[in-house]
């Protein structure tokens, strides 16, 4: 005879098993000499071949079963139960590859029933547990994208490498839930506890490029470096102002492709950094001083011989090469000063000093 007990020895309380004395009944455990015990109405006790008060009746048939329609304990085998659960992170043996369970299903064959996984690889139609492991910090490869369990999954960074001492990682780069910030040689992001790490779903992957590409870079996944794909929008040397004051001019003494940080001194020689280039403006360069060699002859002009004497109009005739102060001829006579007429409009008759840039005599 089977031995039964041996086979529910694993058995959950509450299984449901069946029994022609008493239809459906729960088993409760494993008793003295293997006693097995099941809820009807009351406890009743079957013995380790399934036979009703078997101490008493040791030539009785088996009067307990699997199930109404199974009424044989050949090839019968426990419900395991799963190893893994929905969100583990598991890796595949053979190859290595990465995946979340997302179900987990029971299917039926002619050999009974095996369970099998959907994960976000794909889905197997035949997925033993032994085919797959947990995955750990050691399955991480250099560039992959983890997340910090212990943050509210909000802290996003590309994996740099291991330091094997503590079994501790570094990072390239990193979102954490405010800002995205970028290690210096691998290095500035700081030690992190592998413990406390998972792989990034393609969600979370994602905000991490998207705020990478705000903070103006993208990731090189073949070199495993970033690089910066916003151009500077200033250079060294370059003098700017910030837009809403225009209070101070600083001028440019580095730029910092990687942080987008600018280190300028203004006109006190005090230096500092920002960032918000956009809030800064290049300061408008000096306009050249107007060329007299535009002026032509019948060009509308005003002319006066020095800052005391009132601006006058006339026509402009020629350059004068016989006189080396008063050089300008117009309305038939020679001027010390001459302008163009248009833009100056306002000047004519007043003894108000010229914009600068037409100052050349």
């Amino acid at each position: 005879m089977i031995n039964i007990a041996d086979l529910l020895r694993n058995a959950k309380k509450g299984t449901i098993l069946w029994s022609p004395l008493f239809g459906p009944v729960e088993f409760m455990q494993l008793g003295k000499n293997d006693q097995i015990w099941v809820k009807v109405d009351n406890s009743e006790p079957f013995d380790k071949y399934g036979r009703y008060f078997g101490s008493r009746f040791t030539k009785a048939e088996c009067l307990l079963f699997p199930s109404k329609e199974c009424r044989t304990w050949e090839n019968f085998k426990l419900p395991t139960k799963p190893k893994f659960k929905v969100g583990d992170w598991i890796v595949q043996n053979d190859d290595g590859a990465v995946s979340q369970i997302t179900k987990i299903i029971n299917e039926k064959d002619e050999d009974g029933e095996y369970r099998a996984y959907e994960h976000t690889n794909g889905y197997f139609a035949e997925c033993f547990d032994d085919e797959f492991h947990f995955w750990t910090i050691q399955d991480a490869k250099d560039g992959d994208v983890l997340v910090d369990t212990l943050s509210g999954t909000r802290a996003l960074t590309i994996l740099f490498r291991f330091i094997n001492a503590d079994d501790s990682i570094s990072a390239y780069c990193g979102w954490n839930g405010h800002t995205f910030r970028v290690t210096i040689d691998g290095l500035g992001y700081g030690t992190l506890s592998s413990t406390q790490y998972v792989p990034a779903t393609k969600e979370q992957r994602d905000l991490l490029f998207q705020k990478m590409k705000e903070a103006g870079y993208e990731w090189d996944a073949d070199k495993k470096e970033l690089r910066n794909i916003i151009n500077p929008k200033f250079k060294v040397g370059d003098k700017i102002q910030a837009k809403d004051t225009k209070m101070y001019v600083y001028t440019v003494l580095s730029v910092d492709l990687q942080n987008q940080e600018y280190l300028v001194e203004h006109n006190y020689k005090h230096k500092l950094l920002f960032t918000q280039q956009d809030n800064f403006e290049l300061v408008p360069a000096p306009k050249l001083h107007y060329d007299i060699a535009s002026f032509y002859a019948g060009m509308p002009v005003l002319v006066r011989d020095n800052k005391d004497q009132e601006w006058r109009y006339t026509t402009f005739s020629h350059i004068s090469s016989r006189f080396r102060k008063i050089k300008f001829a117009a309305g038939c006579t020679y001027w010390c000063q001459c302008i163009p007429f248009e833009g100056n409009e306002t000047l004519l008759g007043t003894t108000d000093i010229c914009n600068e840039r037409f100052i050349n005599w």
